[in-house]
């Protein structure tokens, strides 16, 4: 690992699966969603300070959905619960999205300085559609200005950095969710890229 590393292993079991085997131990009441969030929580707060990839948060707004879903999942059978891979797959898990892409309540300025205080006042399509399957917000994570450049870097939030070397880019303009997926801060995200058709 480089010195430059800020990359501390994940210390915690929950950080390593992917989302539809949480999915799955939260149906069968292996997993608490709100235990689940706390983990990914903690994950997050303690290596963000070193790589700045979230950039706003709805910790306390999450924990209390959470809890919400614990508290229904208990009141089922075990059939019911086995029912919802159907009707939402995604039931409890976490998930971060681009701050390019609005979550209701957080902050949506694509890091342009003039939009700095534009709060979203709705989900973005594909965020409204994870919560559907039953998939929590949990953060925003850095995008570069306008979504227009190769690293993370704005006036809003500041520059992100590669949670295994300091001394390289998180690429763009989706490196936020990059760096906190890849820093094991977060079961997946949401992010996007262009591709440029006069090279097609």
């Amino acid at each position: 690992m480089s010195s430059n590393s800020v990359f501390q292993a994940p210390i915690h079991s929950y950080l390593q699966l992917p989302a539809t085997r949480l999915a799955l131990k939260i149906r069968r009441l292996e997993i608490g969603v709100e235990e689940l969030l706390q983990v990914f929580i903690d994950r997050i707060n303690a290596v963000n300070g070193s790589i700045n990839a979230v950039v706003a948060n709805r910790f306390s707004e999450a924990l209390a959905e959470a809890r919400e879903v614990d508290e229904e999942l208990h009141k089922m059978t075990q059939i019911q619960r086995d029912e919802l891979e159907n009707e939402k797959p995604l039931l409890g898990v976490p998930f971060t999205a681009k701050e390019a892409f609005a979550v209701r309540g957080l902050p949506n300025s694509g890091g342009l300085v003039a939009r700095k205080d534009c709060i979203a006042e709705e989900d973005a399509v594909a965020v409204g559609r994870l919560r559907q399957a039953g998939a929590i917000p949990i953060a925003i994570s850095n995008c570069s200005e306008l979504c227009m450049w190769w690293e993370s870097a704005n006036r809003v939030y500041g520059r992100t950095s590669n949670p295994f070397n300091r001394s390289k880019i998180v690429g763009g303009s989706s490196g936020g969710e990059g760096a906190i997926i890849g820093a094991a801060g977060s079961v997946f995200g949401v992010g996007s890229d262009k591709t440029n058709k006069q090279n097609e």
